[in-house]
């Protein structure tokens, strides 16, 4: 049984975690998936005989998602993300903002105009998420608005079909703002460490990529640089502030048998140290993993709502169903009404 954990971009609220949950875990193989919106993180394990990493990843990908290895490449990704669709947010609430203006003022045609606008912005950012989810046979709150949208154009309501797709883009933008400046301390953690390692060869000292520093390999160390690696000091003393790990601000002499560890900070004096942990078992990636690790477990809240988002569209849809048809054919009630009291 394989298991592996990637960080996923493009999600927006809980219910994108549980449309990939719902995805991906009915691929023949799967035995378990867990996605958790706040941490960006899936974690599948698959039985590789019956399924391949490639069908999971193209699945997800379907669904309009990214999935990258690197937590930090998927940091910079969504950030980048981030400005790029602040700009279609921007035009649609000016759009939707000139169009009542010019409404109100009785210019109706170039009123239309910028709500349409407004309402194709909102289309390429929901709709076409609302298609991939209706592909994958899943119901999710972007296919609920884009059919509250075109009722709202089929009744000839365009202003308020501008409005909800606008509203419902810009509470996107501002939701994944603020989760991503939670999920940004995580890479000021793996930032922690420098990237690159002074080791000393046969030729003399040779900075090396820290990923690629060798168990028993010796780092050099100068006054006024962050430690790169875990191990331990062979030769010189010097003050070390591990303040950036343990939180205490009074710094620690170390010297030959001490242990220092990659992310504080050298003070005073030179260091060789013997590498004693790769980068990828160092104290900065077990402190990571930790959290990513406790990010990624779902409370009993986060399942109660992930339960509930799957069976909360489709009952939605249901009701808007009956409320459209049930009152024309039962009480005479004018059929733009019963529709406009549905959406």
């Amino acid at each position: 049984m394989d298991r592996k954990a990637y960080t996923v971009t493009g999600m927006d609220c809980g219910e994108c975690a549980a449309k990939i949950d719902h995805a991906v875990s009915r691929l023949r193989g799967v035995d378990r998936v867990v996605t958790n919106f706040g941490s960006s993180r899936m974690v599948v394990s698959w039985d590789p005989e019956q399924t391949s990493e490639q069908t999971i990843l193209r699945t997800v990908h379907s669904l309009g998602f990214e999935t990258h290895n690197s937590l930090a490449e998927a940091q910079r990704r969504r950030k980048s993300e981030a400005v790029r669709r602040m700009g279609p947010v921007v035009v649609s609430g000016v759009s939707v903002i000139l169009g009542a203006i010019l409404g109100h003022l009785g210019f109706s045609m170039p009123a239309a105009v910028f709500q349409g606008i407004a309402i194709i912005i909102g289309f390429v950012l929901v709709g076409r998420r609302a298609l991939a989810s209706l592909q994958s046979r899943v119901l999710d709150i972007n296919v609920l608005m884009t059919v509250a949208v075109i009722g709202a154009v089929i009744i000839q309501r365009i202003d308020e079909a501008a409005t909800v797709y606008f509203l419902f883009i810009l509470g996107e933008w501002l939701e994944e703002y603020a989760v991503d400046r939670t999920r940004g301390s995580v890479l000021a953690l793996m930032e922690l460490a420098p990237p690159t390692a002074r080791i000393l060869r046969d030729v003399g000292e040779v900075d090396v990529p820290a990923d690629s520093v060798r168990i028993g390999d010796i780092a050099r160390i100068r006054p006024g640089e962050t430690i790169p690696v875990d191990g331990q000091v062979i030769a010189h003393e010097s003050v070390v502030n591990e303040s950036t790990l343990t939180g205490e601000s009074a710094p620690v002499r170390k010297g030959p048998g001490d242990q220092v560890f990659a992310g504080t900070f050298n003070q005073d004096g030179a260091l060789d140290v013997r590498v004693t942990r790769l980068s990828n078992d160092n104290t900065v990636a077990r402190i990571v993993e930790m959290v990513q690790s406790a990010q990624s477990g779902n409370s009993r809240s986060e399942r109660w709502v992930n339960r509930f988002s799957r069976v909360y569209t489709p009952m939605v849809l249901s009701l808007a169903v009956v409320a459209a048809f049930l009152p024309p054919l039962v009480s005479g009630v004018a059929w733009d009404r019963a529709l406009y009291s549905a959406l």
